[in-house]
């Protein structure tokens, strides 16, 4: 399974993706305007929430300069 963020593979070296938490739904908030004299309100507006992905894992590297690039890099991705 190809995990893409941005055009960038985020699940193969030096990713090691472990657990990824992604299929909940996107919640969406909604704005009213009760009616006068009824009940109910009428939807005068919606809009998407953000959405929470969970990316555990681990980033690798083969020197301590090399980790601290892809760590770097990483943080600069998301």
């Amino acid at each position: 399974m190809d995990i893409l963020f941005d055009g960038t593979n985020i699940s193969q070296s030096p990713y090691i993706v472990k657990n990824i938490k992604h299929d909940s739904s996107i919640p969406k908030s909604f704005n009213l305007a009760d009616l006068a004299r009824e009940r109910g309100s009428i939807i005068v507006n919606s809009e998407y929430e953000s959405k929470e992905i969970i990316l555990e894992g681990i980033i690798t590297g083969t020197s301590n300069n090399n980790l601290e690039s892809n760590i770097d890099t990483f943080k600069e991705l998301l």
